[in-house]
């Protein structure tokens, strides 16, 4: 699925799994999907009002692909100032990043991978505007190639009590 309609049907499986898809699917579809945001009844305070989100954690996945332009100093400077975010807003409760490392060869380019997570939607709402999430903006300027971002209610980081076992 490296083709641009392979991404965006892949684009738009995610969001069906994420958000849960509540119209049968078509070919069409995967050729223009309608971003969640255009549809009234997903991504919009009144969607979740009947949910209790107390025992999860909202994540906010950003991932990269840097310009062949960018040097690795520049890169590594981007790099370095992401991961600095969480000591300037507080509302980031949890981060880890890292470079992809996947031999499938699935990653449409993409190289970094940033997961923040915020405690609740009050949460990322702060972090969105907030003066240092915009500078860092500025000086990712024109750096990246491609920039996909998703969010997902996810449940806070709890060790496996025991090991798991793949069939094969």
């Amino acid at each position: 699925m490296s083709t641009p309609t392979g991404r965006r049907l892949c684009v738009l499986l995610v969001w069906a799994v994420i958000f849960g898809a509540t119209t049968s699917w078509s070919p069409a579809a995967a050729v223009e999907p309608t971003p969640p945001a255009a549809n009234p009844t997903r991504n919009s305070p009144a969607h979740d009002t009947n949910r209790d989100r107390s025992h999860q954690v909202l994540r906010h996945a950003v991932f990269f692909a840097f310009n062949e332009a960018s040097s690795k100093e520049d890169v590594q400077s981007i790099v370095e100032e992401f991961q600095g975010l969480p000591s300037k807003i507080a509302e980031i409760i949890d981060f880890q990043s890292g470079t992809n490392n996947s031999p499938e060869g699935k990653d449409d380019g993409l190289t970094h991978c940033f997961l923040l997570t915020f405690k609740d939607e009050a949460g990322r709402a702060a972090y969105l505007p907030h003066a240092a999430h915009k500078a860092f903006g500025k000086l990712l300027g024109r750096h990246p190639t491609q920039i996909f971002v998703i969010d997902y209610w996810g449940s806070p980081y709890q060790p496996l009590e025991k090991e798991l076992k793949h069939a094969g």
